[in-house]
């Protein structure tokens, strides 16, 4: 695998010091308290148990992550080859649409198990819908 600092500007300085940052603000204000405070009262409490994610380790996840994203990105600018380059995005898209597909099935609402009700009375009293 290609070193994760080969991602450069156009000057030839590597962006890595300019990701880290970000991901340092996302750190700060991304935190479930403020997802709560924000979207939804129920990820003050959240925990996906058939992924061994919780609230203590959400950031966790988020920040490895980031941080995969950070090496794919370096994979595909080091990757010339047109042939090898659709290979890494197959790899990259796959990943995520394993993720998401997860992330959807352990967060669902389950008839007669879960219930709407305190989302939807979230979302209509700070959104009016």
């Amino acid at each position: 695998m290609e070193d994760a600092d080969e991602a450069v500007a156009e000057g030839g300085s590597s962006m890595k010091a300019d990701f880290d940052k970000v991901s340092g603000i996302i750190d700060e204000v991304m935190g479930l308290d403020e997802l709560a405070r924000r979207f939804d009262p129920a990820m003050a409490s959240f925990n996906l148990a058939g992924l061994g994610i919780s609230d203590q380790t959400l950031g966790q996840v988020w920040a490895t992550w980031r941080d995969e994203s950070w090496v794919n990105a370096s994979r595909l600018l080091a990757i010339s080859d047109p042939a090898a380059r659709q290979q890494v995005l197959a790899g990259v898209e796959a990943t995520a649409a394993n993720r998401a597909a997860a992330i959807r099935a352990a967060t669902a609402y389950r008839p007669f198990i879960s219930s709407t009700q305190r989302r939807d009375q979230y979302c209509a009293s700070h959104h009016g819908d």
